[in-house]
């Protein structure tokens, strides 16, 4: 898998529901291992700085249109009261004319003097705008220093290979992103000294929103920016989320909205989309270090009767399904409220070793594949049947079954051959696995909707 080449979409995807993952009560996530908390959002920020497979940043782009406004900005005419000497005006009215018997120290005269000015509400906002952008680089790098420090001062009292891992990989994290904030923080304070902002002066009040501002494209798009940005990247509490995303999450959920994507074109209609906290005596390995959003939380697509759930929890008090031993927690699943006895399991596997998509033999496949007959034995309906009818097990590296003659049997060709046997594997990393997989979906709606019968 690249994870540069999904990086972008699946942020997109994320960006439609943040308003579901964050207005949950569960953003304080654990960092370290001492019981501290803290608050820091990096999934957007790494959104805004992100420059895979030759993109421009957003970040870069906001820049851009900025400089390229300053060419050309908005402006209005402003009148000013002002003196001037009898002498500087060329045409005395006749009304005027009675000035020219005054002293000569008084022959002065009141007019309006109309200049252009750029002290316009469009460009205040990209004022107002700048500045904060400033002050919460500023305060995220604040933030991320003293994570820094913590992480350090941890690593160095830590004789554990466990706790010495994960604090290089928070390392890595967060100064790579102050290398970032580096980058940018000096940029967007030059551009707030720019001449058409220097009439503006500094901690001018939000402007109220003009139309005018959709007129310019240019204007429009740093709006429709500023309007992502204050939802999504920087909460204005005292706190800040933090949030992190791997890169073998970054896959299941990509393997997810291409799953509900291609649900989405079957029923020809968008879903119901919630999100919901997990119940605590359900969460798998409560004690074990939180990482993301998606550890307490699980996601929801509804088209009518059909259900696709991303990480839901399958314990012993569910009304649907349910376990006979431990709760588990498959990556997606997918079923018929009218027909529960057939559910769909998908289990999207990344690891380093795939993103440098090489060929992979059938030892690497083994422990999928033992984790998908335990998801099939332990999931019960009324502690007796067993409804998992089809498990799909994602991989985004291609897969060389060689002599291994029973890997060779589960990678997917036929899909009636599959749906019998319960168990399949599926390359998915690019877009003609995305059309093969669209039509492996209808297959399995329609089996949903006859029961489970062929026809």
């Amino acid at each position: 898998m690249d994870f540069d080449l999904y990086f972008s979409e699946v942020i997109e995807e994320l960006k439609s529901i943040w308003h579901k993952i964050f207005t949950l009560d569960t953003q304080e996530l654990h960092y370290g291992f001492t019981g501290k908390k803290t608050k820091l959002s990096l999934i957007m920020f790494y959104y805004y700085t992100y420059e895979g497979n030759d993109k421009v940043s957003p970040f870069k782009k906001l820049i851009r249109n900025i400089i390229a406004i300053s060419n050309n900005p908005n402006m209005s005419i402003r009148e000013n009261e002002s003196y001037l000497r009898i002498d500087e005006i060329k045409d005395i009215k006749p009304y005027q004319s009675e000035i020219l018997n005054q002293k000569e120290s008084d022959r002065k005269i009141l007019t309006l003097e109309k200049k252009l000015s750029t002290f316009t509400n469009e460009n205040i906002f990209i004022a107002v705008f700048l500045e904060k952008i400033v002050w919460d680089l500023k305060r995220l790098k604040s933030v991320l220093e003293k994570l820094i420090s913590d992480f350090e001062q941890e690593k160095e009292n830590s004789n554990k290979e466990e706790k010495l891992e994960k604090c290089e990989n928070y390392l890595e994290i967060f100064n790579e992103c102050v290398q970032k904030i580096d980058y940018y923080l000096p940029r967007f304070t030059s551009l707030r000294f720019l001449p058409f902002l220097s009439s503006i002066p500094f901690g001018f009040p939000f402007p109220v929103f003009s139309e005018k501002i959709y007129k310019n494209r240019l204007y429009r798009d740093i709006w429709n920016f500023y309007r992502e940005y204050s939802r999504f990247l920087i909460p204005d509490d005292k706190e800040i989320d933090l949030c992190l995303i791997a890169d073998w999450r970054i896959y299941e959920l990509w393997v997810l909205f291409k799953i509900k994507n291609g649900i989405r074109k079957i029923f020809n209609e968008e879903p119901e989309v919630e999100m919901k906290e997990i119940e605590e005596e359900v969460i798998i390995d409560t004690k074990k270090e939180l990482k993301d959003v998606f550890d307490k939380n699980f996601l929801t697509y509804i088209w009518n009767n059909f259900i696709l759930e991303y990480q839901y929890p399958i314990g012993n008090k569910n009304e649907i399904y349910r376990t006979i031993s431990t709760p588990i927690r498959p990556d997606i699943i997918f079923y018929n409220e009218k027909n529960k006895d057939k559910l769909i399991l998908f289990d999207a596997k990344y690891n380093k070793l795939f993103s440098e998509l090489e060929k992979k033999s059938g030892d690497d496949f083994h422990s999928a594949y033992v984790q998908m007959h335990m998801y099939r034995d332990n999931i019960r309906i009324d502690r007796i049947k067993k409804p998992v009818q089809l498990g799909m097990i994602f991989f985004p590296g291609e897969i060389d079954s060689g002599s291994n003659t029973h890997l060779s049997k589960l990678l997917l060709t036929d899909f009636e051959k599959a749906w019998e046997e319960g168990i399949t594997i599926y390359n998915l990393k690019d877009k003609k696995d995305i059309v093969k997989l669209e039509e492996i979906l209808k297959l399995i709606i329609k089996k949903l909707k006859n029961g489970g019968q062929n026809g």
